[in-house]
């Protein structure tokens, strides 16, 4: 009479989705419609830009893989929102879980940066917020060049009338002082020249890297103990098996 010892698999599974081999964080972008949320996105994941983007729908994806200087490895899941008014009740729903969120005003128009301010305040008391890195960035500093070629060759641009050009808005004094107010990271970028973007997403991930890292350790070095708990208890499970099996021949044996 044989005796089988079926020992069952333990799959050990991460109760913290940052706790990866490479950590991971969630980073949402909010903003009004039009100010360049999916152009930074998009320069910041795969170093492209295109003038005409669709507006985005509910929301975009994107994984952004960051090597930073000391060789640590961070992965950013970039979620992309809608800015139109008509989304703002679903997207809140995407907040949950997000370690970040980064709010974008275009540095042309002063509305956009009236949106940013109330994002802000609703940001500050929201549940899912509440214990998130919070950034401030204004978009499209590129104006800024643009308009100093204007000046600098305002005869080779005529076709670039005087009354109608596009220029900067909000000062980055205003930008930086309002982020200061309110306990935020702040930076200037142009995802369509690629200015400050990467260096931007850069800055995020140590910022986030400092301020979990030790939770994260902390709940790695609880997750290695409960793993040598299962191997113990695997080992103990087996030996017990096998002492049943071994009773069981001898006593198979004895009977015939």
């Amino acid at each position: 009479m044989k005796c089988q010892i079926i020992m069952k698999s333990t799959t050990f599974e991460s109760p913290h989705p940052s706790l990866a081999k490479t950590p991971e964080f969630k980073v949402i972008l909010i903003g009004a419609s039009g100010v360049g949320k999916t152009c930074i996105v998009m320069r910041a994941a795969k170093d492209q830009f295109q003038d005409q983007q669709n507006p985005t729908i509910g929301f975009a994806f994107q994984k952004l893989h960051k090597i930073l200087d000391d060789d640590s490895k961070v992965q950013l899941f970039l979620w992309d929102t809608a800015g139109q008014e008509r989304y703002k009740s679903i997207i809140q729903m995407y907040y949950r879980g997000a370690h970040c969120a980064i709010i974008v005003y275009d540095i042309t128009s002063r509305d956009s940066f009236e949106n940013a301010k109330t994002l802000t305040a609703e940001a500050k008391i929201n549940e899912y917020l509440t214990d998130s890195l919070l950034v401030l960035v204004g978009n499209k500093i590129d104006v800024d060049e643009e308009f100093s070629s204007f000046e600098q060759d305002q005869q080779q641009r005529i076709s670039f009338n005087q009354d109608n050009r596009i220029c900067r808005v909000i000062t980055a004094d205003e930008g930086g002082t309002f982020a200061a107010q309110n306990q935020m990271l702040f930076a200037e970028v142009s995802a369509r020249k690629s200015i400050g973007v990467h260096r931007l997403f850069e800055h995020i991930a140590i910022q986030l890297l400092e301020k979990h890292g030790g939770v994260m350790r902390r709940i790695k070095e609880e997750q290695e103990a409960i793993k040598r708990v299962v191997v113990l208890g695997q080992r103990q499970q087996v030996e017990e098996m096998q002492g049943s099996a071994g009773k069981c021949n001898a006593g198979c044996y004895l009977s015939s």
